[in-house]
C-alpha cells in the first residue's frame, strides 16, 4: 500500500560505496539497534512506500534491495548516483547517503512533496548555509549529465546543479545530518538513537 506521499512512484538509491577509512571498519554494517547503518536507510525508503531500492557504489546485499555497481569505478558518489539513476525504473528518485543514519522520515517525505510541487530537477536538503547533495530528489534525466561530468573527469555532485533547476529544502534540525564518519560520530548517533523514536 502506498503512503500519502505516493513512494510507490518513487525509486530510490541508497549510496553506500566509500572505504571506511576513518571509521577502521565498514560503518555500514554497524549495528545500530537491531539494524545496521544501510538497513536503516532502506528501512525508511519502504515505510514511505517506495518500491524499487536501488543499494549503489558497494557490495552490500539486503532483502528487497538490488546492488548496483558503479560504471566508473573511484569516482565517488556520483558515480554512485549515476549508475543509480541509469538503473532506476521511475523519473523521480531519490538518493540517500547510508552512512546518514539520522535523517528522518518525515524530511524525506516533506522534501519529495516540495520537489513535486516545485518542478525542478533536483531537491537538496539544506540547514543554514550547508547543502547536502547525497540527501535528494532527481530526476532521471539528471543522468546524461552525470555521464558526461564523469567522462571529464569532474567528479562534484554540485556540478549537476550548473546545468539543471535545483531546489534546497530547508530543514531545521542539524543533527539529522551527522554524517558518521568516525568512531566518535558513530557513539553520537548511538546517542542520539537513545532519546528518539522516530528515526
Amino acid at each position: 500500500m502506498c503512503c500519502v506521499c505516493s513512494g510507490c512512484e518513487v525509486s530510490a538509491v541508497v549510496l553506500t560505496g566509500g572505504r571506511s577509512t576513518r571509521m577502521g571498519t565498514d560503518k555500514l554494517r554497524l549495528p545500530l539497534g537491531d539494524r545496521t547503518m544501510a538497513e536503516h536507510a532502506v528501512r525508511k525508503l519502504r515505510a514511505l512506500g517506495v518500491g524499487e531500492i536501488l543499494l549503489a557504489g558497494g557490495n552490500l546485499k539486503i532483502s528487497g534491495t538490488v546492488s548496483v555497481g558503479d560504471i566508473y569505478p573511484g569516482a565517488g558518489p556520483l558515480a554512485g548516483i549515476h549508475a543509480g539513476l541509469k538503473r532506476a525504473r521511475k523519473e523521480t528518485v531519490f538518493v540517500l547517503g547510508a552512512d546518514t543514519p539520522l535523517v528522518p522520515e518525515t524530511l524525506l517525505s516533506a522534501m519529495l512533496a516540495h520537489h513535486r510541487s516545485s518542478g525542478n530537477d533536483i531537491t537538496i536538503a539544506a540547514h543554514g548555509e550547508k547543502y547536502e547533495p547525497l540527501i535528494g530528489v532527481y530526476e532521471r534525466r539528471v543522468f546524461s549529465i552525470a555521464e558526461r561530468l564523469l567522462n571529464e573527469k569532474r567528479y562534484s555532485v554540485r556540478g549537476l546543479w550548473k546545468t539543471h533547476t535545483v531546489a534546497f529544502f530547508p530543514w531545521h534540525d542539524e543533527t539529522a545530518f551527522l554524517n558518521c564518519n568516525t568512531r566518535e560520530d558513530y557513539e553520537r548517533v548511538l546517542a542520539v538513537l537513545g532519546q528518539q523514536n522516530n528515526i
